[in-house]
């Protein structure tokens, strides 16, 4: 059982959110499965993993799936974006389904990886190869450029992935396909391995 330390009341509520919201995710039940729930402590103290008022829901939302992981940091992320006019994302942390989300803004793309480069040794992006998944690719490589900031260095791949047949679901899925296609899309491009992610 990982420690999640919570610095001040308005963390505190958002990871109790998240604690409750957790349950909800069919994807996460393997997760909960194998490991217990972390214990979540109010304190002044730093600690391996703290939650600040200043964190995103997002970030704070990781962070409880790391304590619920008892680690410190991810090893290897993998996310997959699916380009279109809405974003198709699935994030695949140490092995394990951790997110699936539909995003309107690059900007909800790019913030999204910072919360996760914060937290994880490396990070490969595989973004679709349809859309505007060019236009996604630049405006990442811009918010992450190499040559200011050696934070990101060698810890963040970005790769454009063909996306044949990412869009295929199989019979069961067929119901749900409008409402998560492009979140299904994403899982498939975040499963597809190419040489160049070097994980």
């Amino acid at each position: 059982m990982g420690i999640l330390v919570v610095k001040d009341i308005r963390a505190y509520y958002n990871v109790m959110r998240i604690a409750n919201d957790i349950k909800s995710r069919d994807y996460l039940k393997t997760l909960m499965q194998k490991y217990s729930p972390p214990k979540i402590v109010v304190a002044k103290e730093d600690a391996p993993i703290v939650v600040t008022k200043g964190d995103s829901k997002r970030k704070a939302y990781y962070k409880f799936i790391l304590a619920f992981m008892d680690k410190t940091r991810f090893d290897r992320v993998r996310v997959g974006v699916d380009p279109g006019k809405n974003i198709g994302v699935a994030v695949i942390a140490d092995g394990h389904l951790i997110d699936l989300d539909l995003l309107h803004r690059i900007d909800d793309l790019i913030n999204l990886v910072k919360d996760l480069m914060d937290i994880a040794e490396k990070v490969v992006v595989k973004i679709g190869n349809g859309g505007n998944s060019q236009h996604i690719i630049s405006e990442l490589k811009m918010a992450f450029n190499r040559n200011e900031s050696n934070r990101y260095l060698g810890s963040l791949n970005i790769i454009c992935v063909n996306e044949y047949d990412a869009s295929s679901v199989p019979y069961y899925w067929l119901r749900f396909r409008r409402r998560y296609e492009d979140m299904v899309s994403a899982l498939q491009i975040a499963l597809k391995y190419v040489p160049e992610e070097g994980l």
